[in-house]
């Protein structure tokens, strides 16, 4: 499965109810209603820098902001 084999950081319900998971290897989106799972490219570098996603926390606007082990 896409999260199998990896150690879990972080995990955060957003306000609209979708859950993020932050593990060792990537950044994946649970849409509950949808049921469907999105996962963000770590490796490639492609849609953020480094690999290991830390922390996750949302602000009073709504966005989702990502802490690596890095940069961001």
């Amino acid at each position: 499965g896409i999260l199998e084999n990896y150690f879990f950081n972080n995990l955060m319900m957003d306000r609209e109810g979708n859950i993020w998971v932050a593990t060792s290897n990537d950044l994946s989106l649970y849409n509950p209603a949808t049921k469907t799972i999105i996962g963000f490219d770590t490796q490639s570098k492609r849609d953020y820098q480094y690999s290991a996603v830390n922390t996750l926390a949302q602000d009073s606007f709504g966005s989702v902001w990502i802490g690596t082990n890095s940069t961001g």
